[in-house]
C-alpha cells in the first residue's frame, strides 16, 4: 500500500507531541525543570504558529497580487480591442482635409486678385 500524505495540521500536532515528549524526557533525566519544559515548548509552539501565519499571509498577498495583475492585463487588452474597433469603424480623415486645403488656396487667390484690382 502507498502511504497517504499527512495534512499540515495533523503533521504539526504530531511534531508538537514529539517535541513535548522530548522535553519531558529531559525533565525525567533532571536536565530541565517543569517551568523550563513549559517555557521551551511554548516558545517552540509560538515560533511554529508564527511561521504558519506568515506563510498564510504570504500566500494571500501573492494571490491578491496575481489577481490585480490579471485584471490590469485584461483591462489593457480590452482597451486595445476597443481602440481597434474604433479605428476600424471611423471614416478616413484624409478625405475631409483635402477639400479644406482647396478652399484655403481659393481664398488666398481671391484675396490676391482683390488686392491687385484695387
Amino acid at each position: 500500500m502507498h502511504s497517504q500524505p499527512i495534512p499540515a495540521v495533523l503533521s504539526c500536532r504530531t511534531k508538537a507531541f514529539y517535541t513535548k515528549k522530548h522535553l519531558q524526557g529531559g525533565l525525567k533525566k533532571g536536565a530541565l525543570t517543569e517551568e523550563q519544559v513549559e517555557t521551551k515548548f511554548q516558545e517552540w509552539l509560538d515560533h511554529k504558529e508564527g511561521k504558519i501565519t506568515g506563510k498564510k499571509t504570504g500566500l494571500v498577498s501573492a494571490k491578491d497580487e496575481a489577481r490585480k495583475a490579471a485584471l490590469a492585463a485584461e483591462a489593457k487588452k480590452k482597451e486595445a480591442r476597443a481602440a481597434a474597433i474604433v479605428a476600424k469603424n471611423t471614416p478616413a480623415v484624409e478625405e475631409v482635409e483635402e477639400p479644406a486645403e482647396e478652399e484655403a488656396s481659393a481664398e488666398t487667390e481671391a484675396d490676391t486678385t482683390a488686392e491687385s484690382a484695387e
